[in-house]
């Protein structure tokens, strides 16, 4: 063995260790393989599948929501040379089929007290990727981030954002349109965390539509 296969394989002890502390918390980083080529495929056969999935959504509750409104068009609507269709209307209504939390969200610890202030940016999305306002209810769960054998990962906080909360949350500027919310983190049971999983669900709509997103974010200082 050359004098350089100890130090591989100590580098390779220290990579082990590393991926096993962090494992559910962040992504491993792989070493370039010939299977790089491969999981490419695989995340673009995926993200082209989910786009597909999101279409057929869309296309499934416009069906539903014709077939609900077909007949004669209201009255009071002229022919004006193309007649009105609720099929036509039911298809190109903007309906949400995805739901992201959006670049910017965080978690600012206080300064004096063991607590911190969630604020999450929630975007809604139709079929092309637009945001699009919905009405419905938003839950919003926080859990701790901890080291695999520190036991389960605790609910820091929860809360149920309704239609008016939403409405009212409602934001568009040079950042993008999106819905601001905001709401406190106990942080005094596990004081240490460095990290948190937020998960958001939507209902949306009379028929309470789900859909859900979640990220995990870095728990940081109070700005001076």
């Amino acid at each position: 063995m050359t004098t350089d296969a100890p130090r591989r394989l100590h580098v390779a002890a220290v990579a082990v260790t590393v991926t096993s502390l962090f494992a559910g918390c962040t992504a491993r980083v792989l070493a370039p393989s010939e299977g790089d080529a491969y999981r490419d495929e695989i995340r673009t056969l995926k993200d082209a599948n989910a786009e597909l999935t999101s279409r057929v959504i869309e296309l499934e509750r416009s069906l539903a929501l014709a077939t609900a409104t077909e007949g004669p068009g209201p009255s009071g609507v002229p022919d004006f040379g193309v007649a009105w269709s609720a099929a036509e209307v039911a298809k190109e209504e903007p309906r949400a089929i995805d739901l992201a939390i959006g670049w910017g969200s965080m978690v600012e610890r206080d300064a004096a007290l063991p607590a911190a202030t969630l604020t999450l940016y929630v975007e809604p999305r139709d079929a092309r990727g637009r945001f699009v306002q919905v009405s419905g209810y938003l839950d919003v769960r926080v859990v701790a981030v901890r080291d695999p054998g520190k036991g389960e990962s605790p609910t820091l906080a929860e809360r149920r954002f309704g239609p008016s909360a939403l409405r009212d949350a409602w934001r568009s500027g040079m950042f993008g349109t999106h819905y601001t919310l905001t709401m406190p983190v106990d942080l005094a049971p596990y004081p240490d965390v460095q990290a948190v999983a937020v998960i958001a669900v939507l209902y949306d709509g009379p028929d309470a539509s789900r859909l859900a997103a979640n990220a995990t974010l870095d728990v940081t200082a109070p700005l001076k």
